[in-house]
């Protein structure tokens, strides 16, 4: 796979309608698992991460997702 050097644009606008729901450091990890899941072929958290060329260790994804306190809940109804 290519490595990406940032998130498609398509994915970012998309998730400009989540901005609410996520602190700046937190939408950083948001777009970054977005376009992990879309054009990952490894979707493990440690698969995504190593996609990009700038990546950070991938604990920083990994605590975004299961440790973070924003609210799952209301950014499913968003998305539905």
């Amino acid at each position: 796979m290519i490595p990406i050097t940032s998130p498609p644009l398509m994915i970012k606008n998309y998730a400009l309608k989540f901005t609410e729901f996520f602190s700046r450091p937190q939408f950083s990890h948001f777009v970054t698992y977005l376009t992990g899941l879309i054009v990952s072929v490894n979707k493990t958290v440690q698969g995504m991460n190593d996609n990009f060329i700038d990546c950070k260790d991938q604990s920083s994804l990994n605590n975004f997702i299961t440790d973070s306190d924003w609210d799952e809940n209301a950014v499913d109804d968003r998305r539905i």
